[in-house]
């Protein structure tokens, strides 16, 4: 950027807004004007007009340029790709700052991103005009389409359960990450072994990147070519998207000028490979995401060419799930949101290992979309929502006056999203840890305060367990579990429910379990070093420990309690130090270091059972002092907690 931008005063959001809405009009206008047919014979004073409209158009699409770059430099992102879509006419298609920060290329309409988690519902576009062909079929069970062993659960799972996120699986990254594209094999054998299903398909929603990944190898097998193939076939190349494409290793013409994200874990800075690939693995650049939204909001034409089938279209704008029907739910690959009367399809990407952040954004109702990418990870600039809602009618909310809601009492309480592990190796750190949660209490005044960690916000009943925010269209839900009681919370727009958290089950009360742990484990390893003399060989000592109960229990304590700090310190420092690398080297292609790291719990829970054992054993027949007894007794205790602890996160065996 030019010394003049930065020096240039950045717009408020209400001066944002402003200048967008005033962009929206003459961009209306403009569109106008040039659809109109009129005769050659037309008068100057007509003629003028019309130049005087297309240059106005001209400024209205400058404007909108520099305010997306005004949002972008508040953002200090090295790079970005923007386009958005009006009234079938791409506004905006733009590169914007360096498509890599160490070469100084900079990003230019063509340049392709990595969209990380927007590539699920170009994915799911892709189904729907195989659906649309009579392919496949939204409502028939997986397994029709898929006989090769990955899916054998007991309840059936259908397109339509993946494409909503209700198939019911748990979350976990496992065969997630691999430190380069080149180490991706085919996608099957990525999505072997599956999650587990943890309920029944079709009743709760839980964000799943393994379950958009099914739905892809879905479309390959009813494509006949591999994933990255099939998706090129099915819809890149009839539409025209050159600079798209899923394939790990990406084409040298694309990969040459590809955007390289932030904190990536490849070489030199280049992304990663993401083995279930359909869930987050495709790059494009924003001319691609322009005709990809043309798409949606022209029933399936580009050019004056019927590139998809309209039905195509309709099965991706249906919504396919709701919580509740009183809010917001999913479409086919998209999550559904309101602007006022407005409906919004969304969705959102960030890749950690890849370092890349995106947003997409369509209202059908007013043929506007919006599309985002920046190569920098974990970014919440939220241009794309600020886009949207500038360009769209202005909002008439009138909230009701809080009164008591129904079932009150059942009301409050801490609410956690059901996307995390119960069965994975890494259900601790990697999902329930990054759980989102909400905590729910009651106003005096009968209003709902709700808090997601950035401070609590009011809701209004509206309707029995139904509520609406104060400030906004946003909408919430409560629902019954199997006994009658209320313990789901639905937010409108989000994939996975929120389950009311019982006391074993608290962040809280486990992490008091870790740090008591760790310092009962660090005060037992001190307490029970082994006292060999000087004069005995370690050989002499380790044949008499095995007769002598005191220096045998001093043995088991002091070796169990090591071993188990030794796996936990090793654990949280892996996580400490390098999430990304914990989610590569552990999940996906574990060293040998880290496997031989999984030998400390084994010894550790063998070294328990003897601590216990000689626990008993002294208890019983009385040989010890009270206080030594005691102590003994509370170091077993500490072992037997710590393997409890393991054991109930997935911790004890790799």
């Amino acid at each position: 950027m030019s010394d003049e931008h930065q020096c240039r005063r950045s717009k408020t959001r209400r001066e944002v807004l402003t200048g967008v809405g005033g962009v929206t009009a003459g961009i209306t206008l403009s569109g106008t004007v040039a659809g109109i047919a009129r005769p050659r014979s037309a008068d100057d004073a007509g003629q003028q007009q019309r130049d005087s409209a297309a240059a106005e158009g001209d400024d209205h699409q400058r404007e909108i340029a520099s305010i997306v770059e005004d949002l972008l430099e508040d953002a200090d992102v090295p790079g970005a790709a923007v386009a958005v879509v009006v009234d079938d006419e791409v506004v905006l298609s733009e590169g914007y700052g360096l498509a890599d920060s160490e070469t100084g290329l900079p990003a230019e309409p063509t340049t392709p991103f990595r969209i990380a988690s927007v590539s699920k519902p170009v994915v799911c576009t892709a189904i729907a005009e195989l659906i649309a062909r009579g392919n496949l079929d939204p409502e028939t069970p997986v397994q029709e389409y898929i006989d090769n062993g990955l899916v054998n659960w007991d309840e059936p799972v259908t397109l339509a359960n993946l494409a909503a996120h209700t198939g019911g699986f748990e979350a976990t990254n496992h065969n997630m990450w691999f430190p380069s594209p080149e180490d991706v094999g085919p996608l099957p054998e990525h999505l072997d072994p599956m999650p587990a299903q943890v309920r029944s398909p079709g009743t709760l929603g839980s964000y799943s990147n393994h379950g958009i990944a099914l739905a892809g190898q879905s479309l390959a097998e009813a494509a006949g070519d591999p994933f990255a193939e099939a998706m090129a076939a099915v819809l890149f190349e009839p539409a025209g998207m050159e600079t798209s494409s899923f394939a790990q290793p990406l084409p040298s013409a694309i990969d040459e000028v590809h955007a390289t994200g932030e904190g990536g874990i490849g070489a030199a800075g280049r992304f990663g490979g993401l083995g279930i690939s359909p869930a987050g693995a495709m790059s494009a650049s924003a001319t691609d995401m322009a005709r990809f939204m043309l798409l949606h909001l022209n029933e399936g034409r580009l050019d004056g060419e019927q590139v998809l089938d309209p039905a195509a279209i309709d099965h991706s704008h249906q919504q396919w799930f709701t919580h509740h029907e009183a809010i917001s739910g999913m479409a086919f690959g998209f999550a559904e949101s309101r602007h006022g009367d407005t409906r919004v399809l969304r969705h959102d990407g960030a890749s950690p290992a890849s370092g890349f952040t995106s947003e997409l954004r369509l209202a059908p109702e007013h043929d506007i979309g919006v599309f985002t990418a920046y190569n920098d990870n974990g970014l919440e600039l939220d241009l794309a929502d600020t886009v949207v809602e500038a360009l769209l009618p202005d909002p008439s909310h009138e909230s009701p006056n809080p009164s008591d809601p129904h079932r009150a009492e059942e009301l409050p309480g801490s609410y956690r999203s059901i996307r995390h592990g119960t069965q994975a190796h890494d259900s601790l750190f990697t999902t329930t840890l990054n759980a989102p949660s909400i905590d729910v209490a009651l106003a005096d005044d009968g209003a709902l305060l709700v808090d997601d960690g950035g401070g609590a916000t009011r809701w209004v009943e509206i309707e029995p367990l139904v509520f609406e925010r104060e400030d906004g269209s946003d909408r919430l839900a409560f629902g019954e579990d199997d006994d009658g009681e209320l313990s789901q919370l639905f937010l409108g727009g989000t994939p996975s429910a929120f389950v009311e958290t019982s006391w074993y089950q608290s962040t809280t009360l486990h992490g008091g379990a870790l740090i008591g742990s760790l310092f009962g484990l660090g005060w037992a390893y001190n307490e029970y070093k082994p006292d060999r003399n000087r004069e005995e060989s370690r050989r002499e000592w380790l044949a008499s420990t095995r007769s002598d109960p005191d220096r045998l229990s001093s043995l088991m304590a002091h070796l169990g309690s090591g071993t188990f700090l030794a796996f936990l310190l090793l654990l949280l420092g892996y996580m400490t130090v390098g999430q990304t690398q914990y989610l590569v080297g552990y999940l996906t292609d574990p060293s040998s270091a880290f496997l031989l790291a999984y030998a400390l719990p084994v010894i550790g829970v063998a070294t328990t059972v003897g601590t216990v054992a000689l626990a008993l054993y002294t208890l019983l027949t009385r040989c010890w002092s009270p206080r030594r007894q005691l102590l003994y007794t509370l170091t077993a205790l500490v072992l037997l907690g710590t393997a409890t602890f393991l054991w109930y996160w997935n911790l004890l065996l790799l």
